[in-house]
């Protein structure tokens, strides 16, 4: 039963990845010299398709905390703990954004030509000489009014604890004036028992876990509930620095999380 719930799932979520390269596609090639109206409208279907595929996966988001308008939401640096890539499916189903990752993730065999039809933004964690460049790239997505999501522990966990956040990246908040809405993703149950260390590697992937394998154990579940814990927005200032954006940010994320504890 397990196995023909994932096939099905499977089947659909191809058939959504192939609508969504092709609409990506045409307005890559459509908008090809306009580069951040160019991800306006890609992060607009990726939130589509991500939309679907939340659904398929019978993920239930909860959202608590402040109510944000969320359609309404621009020029937003969205700060959030990361422990799967089922993070980035859920958010880009809600948050009309663009998202920045890795050049790895970038370079990975299916993943990153997602996430380069998506229009993602990418940094060179293994090499810093290029941060000064991928930081201006972030400030102009921002002042361009677009939203954009950051994993600044720069990593998936096994949601022990959340990293020490990465600072760097907060300079673009600075420089372009924006806002920044700090998130909180908890996930507590999975096909109706409690996530825990024992069942937690169903949802999180993290250090060297293989993608194709653990998502296909993903499809094999019931249903999965996240909460997602909005804080409120802080309006970034001239005053404030890198170093005191991520640990206020990394404060107010911790304060919503809830460690997966032993069963």
């Amino acid at each position: 039963m397990q196995n023909l719930r994932a096939c099905y799932k499977l089947t659909l979520f191809f058939i959504y990845v192939m609508a969504y390269f092709t609409q990506a596609f045409f307005v890559s090639i459509l908008n090809r010299e306009k580069r951040y109206i160019k991800r306006a409208k890609l992060s607009k279907i990726i939130q589509k398709y991500a939309s679907k595929t939340i659904r398929l996966l019978n993920v239930d988001v909860i959202f608590k905390g402040e109510e944000v308008e969320l359609e309404n939401l621009e020029k937003t640096l969205v700060v959030s703990n990361h422990l799967s890539y089922l993070d980035v499916i859920a958010m880009a189903a809600y948050f009309p954004a663009c998202f920045v990752t890795s050049v790895e993730m970038k370079n990975t065999f299916f993943l990153g030509q997602i996430c380069e039809a998506g229009g993602c933004l990418y940094v060179e964690r293994r090499n810093k000489k290029n941060i000064i460049n991928e930081i201006q790239d972030i400030t102009n997505a921002l002042e361009a009014k677009l939203n954009v999501i950051i994993y600044p522990e720069a990593t998936s966990t096994n949601g022990e604890e959340v990293l020490r956040f990465k600072r760097p990246l907060f300079r673009a908040a600075i420089d372009s004036g924006a806002k920044i809405l700090p998130v909180t993703l908890n996930y507590k149950w999975i096909s109706f028992e409690k996530l825990d260390r024992t069942n937690r590697d169903t949802v999180c992937w993290y250090g060297d876990m293989e993608f194709f394998p653990h998502f296909w154990n993903l499809l094999k579940e019931e249903s999965i509930q996240l909460e997602v814990n909005l804080a409120k927005s802080y309006i970034v200032n001239e005053e404030d620095s890198p170093a005191d954006l991520a640990l206020m940010s990394h404060g107010v994320v911790n304060s919503y999380y809830r460690p997966i504890s032993i069963a």
